[in-house]
């Protein structure tokens, strides 16, 4: 390995001699892919950056190769030489002290000691701010003290107005510290005073992108690659933009361009891995995220991101090391990964709580872009606002379109927000029908979203969405309304103060586990709502359309794979050991998933030929198959939900395992509300032996399947006029807490019936 690297670096240094420079920028970086603290590559590629005007990344390697090899004389003169150039003034004191301990010939500084004093001389009589000023500016910055860089910034754009690179600091700090408004004003005026700057083109596009603004972001990005094609920045940031618009070849071809111009930037790495993954590129997402890890294992979110790809994919060699690592970074306040990822792996409420609130601090922090909302208590009736991206055939959807069209008219005006794909499906076609105003807002900004919700006065804003796909989280960070409510897209606390309430039911949230949510708790009757279906099961569709034998015991399980963890397969490989002549059906959607299965049961000592694989279908088919299988398996702790609901409809029992997290306990709520307690368990070893059991007595589970055609009749939980009597209940008492000027405080609905 080491004789491969010296004789790449070896042909790198003779094309960089010999005046090939592209050759030797990609040698260099091909050596520093699988070696990146090489000191003579860091180095070499360093004075190429300082050629290519890469300042930022010329800074990284020029230091990357002083700590490689702190004694070698030439990397300490580049250096200097670099920061002379790129007038780092405040850094060069620091170098020359470095210098002197290392006692260095004097000839060091002597060959470099007339150009440092020209460059001071020039630069302190250029028109402009003192010296001093702007490296007091770069070292609050450079530091990370971003509060104090802010306030000398915006002190010297009062005393000199001209002074671009003020306003750049301003335009690209004000966005984190939650002033966005402020941010694209700074960088509009940085524009105006240099409109040829591809750095200000790059900071208002990511400024613009952050507010939602994606069209006017991926114009500034354009500007930016048009005045200056070799950086990789630009590329890789509109790659990020076109992601979020679901452009994946166009995203796609950004992000190769910009690993081209850099194959070490490892941002591109990841945001290039999460385009393959969402079109289910596995094999490729996993070789950029390796290649993302190695050069960067910090960057935000991409360890959870991998590692939600080897769930996926049923990827577990390394599970216990990625869980214990990942749990560590979460406690060390890092952002770790997206919160719908810590439900699917991580037990520990308490961790998935923090976990949640790190995310929402660095991805969303509430924002005071516009006025405080103060509420407008004039209407006849309170207006509700239901966002979502997911009103077409989505699992959202089909559970809670119904739930629109039974509100009490005399009571509630009816408004849905929708900023996904408007299909006109049956299903798109049911929530418009149900609601009395839908309002596309895809085309909108978070502001101007947020603003039209204000203008038509909605009292209670209800986010369907939560931490999922395509969420706009950032509209409740601006309070689309008085009072915001999570519900149902995403089983969790939002891990932040601007909303008010999260929807549960006592199973969902014992009172002993209301610490783990930053939101006051409404207590339904019963959790879920659902809806009538469209379709229904084909008698005619038996075992045999499944591909699944006529006499034996069929366990399933229907849930995504990335619910699957290694406890769940060791508790079914126990089963299926038990129970003889019983086969297990899973849906998975990836071939790769399927191999990583057989190879995990076979590990286990079951034959493979046990597990049968289904894909996904639709219509009659979907709801025949819950008719031809026996017992639904649950997975722990990221429970299943439409799935179950489904199952529990067609008559299918499901059992299930219910953990700590809100995640892990719908499925108890579901049969609870069905009163199923027989088919609820609250350990690993107790969910084995209830399904042995259920398995090997048929009797028992004949009367099971009896109670449950009964119940489904006279329980509540597909009773949607009656789920939504107790939801206005709740959205009435809230309402009626906010117009008092009382504290927030839980909610009973039962309490309010009474």
């Amino acid at each position: 390995m080491a004789v491969k690297k010296l004789k790449k670096l070896e042909i790198a240094i003779n094309a960089h001699r010999s005046g090939n420079i592209d050759k030797a920028e990609d040698l260099y970086k091909e050596v520093l892919i699988a070696h990146p603290d090489d000191p003579d590559a860091n180095h070499n590629l360093g004075v190429i950056e300082v050629s290519r005007e890469h300042y930022r990344e010329a800074t990284t390697l020029f230091e990357k190769a002083i700590r490689g090899n702190p004694d070698v004389e030439q990397f300490w003169l580049s250096y200097l030489d670099f920061l002379v150039l790129s007038h780092q003034f405040d850094k060069i004191e620091q170098v020359i002290l470095d210098l002197q301990v290392k006692s260095f010939s004097g000839q060091v500084l002597a060959k470099l000691s007339d150009k440092i004093d020209l460059a001071k001389s020039s630069h302190e009589s250029a028109e402009g701010p003192p010296k001093d000023m702007l490296r007091n500016l770069e070292d609050h910055y450079q530091r990370g003290d971003y509060k104090k860089a802010v306030s000398l910034a915006a002190s010297i754009t009062r005393k000199f107005p001209k002074d671009k690179f003020s306003w750049k600091i301003l335009g690209v700090l004000l966005g984190p510290l939650g002033k966005r408004v402020e941010a694209l004003q700074a960088n509009q005026i940085a524009e105006n005073l240099d409109p040829l700057d591809p750095a200000i083109q790059i900071n208002l596009g990511t400024t613009l992108q952050v507010m939602g603004r994606f069209e006017e972001a991926i114009s500034h990005f354009e500007k930016a690659i048009k005045l200056k094609s070799s950086d990789p920045m630009p590329h890789s940031n509109l790659g990020i933009v076109l992601k979020q618009l679901g452009r994946f070849p166009e995203a796609e071809g950004h992000l190769k361009k910009a690993i081209k111009l850099n194959p070490l930037y490892a941002e591109a790495h990841k945001t290039l891995a999460g385009v393959f993954r969402e079109q289910n590129r596995f094999n490729e997402a996993m070789e950029h995220y390796e290649t993302a890890n190695k050069l960067n294992a910090d960057l935000p979110e991409l360890f959870g991101e991998w590692f939600y790809l080897k769930q996926k994919i049923c990827c577990w060699h390394e599970f216990s090391q990625d869980l214990e690592e990942l749990s560590t970074r979460v406690r060390e306040d890092l952002l770790a990964a997206p919160p719908f990822l810590l439900h699917t792996v991580v037990e520990d409420p308490d961790l998935i709580r923090k976990g949640t609130e790190i995310c929402t601090r660095n991805r969303y922090p509430k924002s005071s872009i516009l006025p405080e909302l103060r509420p407008n208590f004039g209407h006849q009736k309170i207006r509700i606002g239901y966002f979502s991206p997911d009103f077409y055939h989505h699992p959202v959807a089909t559970v809670i379109a119904d739930l629109f069209k039974h509100h009490d008219r005399d009571r509630f005006e009816i408004h849905a927000f929708s900023f996904g794909p408007n299909t006109n499906d049956s299903w798109n076609l049911k929530v418009k029908a149900g609601v009395d105003y839908f309002h596309d807002v895809r085309s909108l900004s978070d502001i101007d979203a947020v603003s039209f919700s204000r203008s038509l006065e909605i009292d209670i804003a209800v986010d369907l969405t939560g931490y999922t796909k395509n969420n706009r989280t950032n509209l409740f960070a601006m309070s689309a309304a008085p009072l915001q409510i999570g519900y149902i897209g995403f089983l969790g606390t939002m891990g932040s103060d601007y909303y008010d309430y999260i929807l549960a039911d006592k199973t969902m949230i014992p009172e002993a586990s209301k610490k783990f949510y930053s939101e006051n708790i409404i207590y339904l009757p019963s959790y879920q709502v659902n809806s009538a279906q469209d379709e229904f099961p084909d008698t005619s569709l038996d075992k045999q359309y499944f591909a699944l034998p006529k006499n034996r015991f069929i366990f399933c399980c229907f849930n995504n794979t990335y619910k699957i963890t290694p406890d769940v397969f060791d508790s079914w490989s126990r089963i299926l050991q038990q129970v003889e002549d019983s086969v297990l059906m899973l849906y998975v959607d990836n071939e790769i998933a399927k191999k990583n299965l057989k190879e995990q049961i076979t590990l286990r000592g079951i034959d493979s030929e046990r597990l049968i694989f289904g894909g996904r279908v639709g219509g009659s088919e979907y709801w025949s198959r819950y008719k031809v299988v026996d017992l639904f398996l649950d997975t722990f702790l990221y429970s299943a939900c439409a799935t179950a609901s489904d199952a529990l409809r067609m008559g299918c029992p499901v059992l299930t395992f219910m953990g700590e997290s809100f995640s892990s306990r719908f499925g108890g709520s579901l049969l609870t509300s069905l009163d199923l307690p027989e088919l609820i368990t609250t350990s690993q070893a107790e969910y084995e032996e209830r399904a042995v059991y259920l398995a090997t007595h048929p009797e028992v589970l004949s009367l099971l399947r009896a109670d449950l055609a009964d119940n489904l009749v006279t329980k509540p939980l597909y009773n949607t006029e009656q789920f939504a009597s107790s939801i206005e209940l709740a959205f009435m008492a809230a309402q009626d807490k906010l117009i008092k000027g009382e504290d927030k405080d839980d909610i009973y609905v039962e309490d309010l019936k009474s």
